[in-house]
């Protein structure tokens, strides 16, 4: 499971209560934070770069690490991630067997300095009180973090054939705008042509996920009933 940009491994207890209820279905899950999150040491040193880095080490502890240890079955690893960490996931996980991505709140494309100078207002709102977040220690954002995006292509570049996607999405997120990921749907099927078309399953009346704790079911009953559809 991914946390976003300004998420942990928590994210906000979600991630805590879907843990929870894959391991009722026999499935061994992996929270953790990136670098500059959280109960990371590392604090002041989140870039989309060492995103992409630790999503990598998390997957390969959890595969050779937990496979050697419990006998995990590996062959149906899939990813759990919101916002920016759906952008690093796409990317990191790449040429790994990943057999699903889920994707909440999702950032499929790279932000870039102007974009978020166009959500400034917003992102102040909710806690930021410049480019460089400052608001603590560990939701400091180095100056790099928006040097590193503009080195990076939109994720449909990193999108399999085989791929199993599903968007779960606040239909009214003025931050991540649903259009964004309508958008990107429709590039995917036009570039790639997936065996199976993503799914988008959209959070009715619901905003950005900074208030989004009382939609906490929809996410994860849409995330359960696609693994039970798809994974299990």
């Amino acid at each position: 499971m991914i946390h976003g940009l300004t998420g942990d491994h928590s994210q906000m207890g979600k991630y805590d209560s879907l843990a929870q209820m894959l391991s009722q279905r026999g499935i061994t899950s992996l929270r953790f934070d990136c670098r500059g999150r959280g109960k990371s040491k590392n604090a002041g040193e989140f870039t989309i770069r060492h995103m992409i880095d630790d999503i990598r080490l998390a997957y390969q502890y959890l595969i050779e690490d937990l496979k050697g240890k419990t006998g995990t079955d590996s062959s149906k690893a899939f990813f759990v991630a919101r916002g920016e960490g759906v952008f690093s996931a796409f990317i990191a996980l790449y040429s790994y067997p990943i057999i699903a991505k889920i994707c909440w709140a999702a950032i499929p494309y790279p932000l870039t300095s102007r974009e978020i100078q166009g959500h400034y207002h917003e992102y102040r709102q909710h806690g930021f009180a410049t480019l460089e977040i400052s608001v603590d220690e560990s939701y400091r954002l180095e100056s790099d973090f928006f040097e590193d995006l503009r080195e990076f292509d939109d994720a449909y570049h990193f999108v399999n054939r085989d791929d199993k996607i599903l968007f779960i999405h606040p239909e009214k997120d003025e931050i991540h705008p649903l259009k964004y990921i309508e958008e990107f749907i429709e590039k995917i099927q036009e570039k790639i042509k997936l065996e199976q078309p993503p799914l988008l399953r959209l959070i009715k009346d619901a905003g950005h996920p900074h208030q989004e704790k009382a939609y906490l079911d929809y996410y994860l009953t849409h995330t359960i009933n696609f693994v039970d559809t798809y994974i299990i």
